[in-house]
């Protein structure tokens, strides 16, 4: 059922996601200078249209994917080593500040 909710929701967020990027691009091409449109090419800007929305319907959605996927899986492995062994949680915040600090 979370998984099928998860797909669902991403799925979702994907349309809402094209359609903002798109209604904006085209906004904005609406609002170019003619000149703009003398000097490049027809092919280019839809080029630019099409590439923008690749981006958001197959590439963006499996990153946020395996990004919530490792999140959650080191997360989850935190709280199994700090159950496990108590004093790491001590250790622990030291070196997600050195962490953070080198990121």
């Amino acid at each position: 059922v979370l998984v099928i909710f998860s797909s669902f929701t991403l799925a979702l967020g994907k349309i809402q996601a094209s359609r903002k990027l798109h209604q904006a691009l085209l906004d904005n091409k609406f609002h170019t200078p003619q000149s703009f449109f003398d000097t490049t090419p027809i092919g280019r800007i839809i080029n630019r249209f099409s590439k923008d929305i690749y981006v958001i319907d197959e590439v963006l959605p499996s990153t946020i994917l395996m990004f919530l996927g490792t999140f959650f899986a080191s997360v989850s492995t935190m709280i199994v080593i700090i159950c496990s062994t108590p004093l790491f949680a001590v250790v622990i915040i030291p070196l997600a500040l050195i962490y953070i600090f080198v990121q």
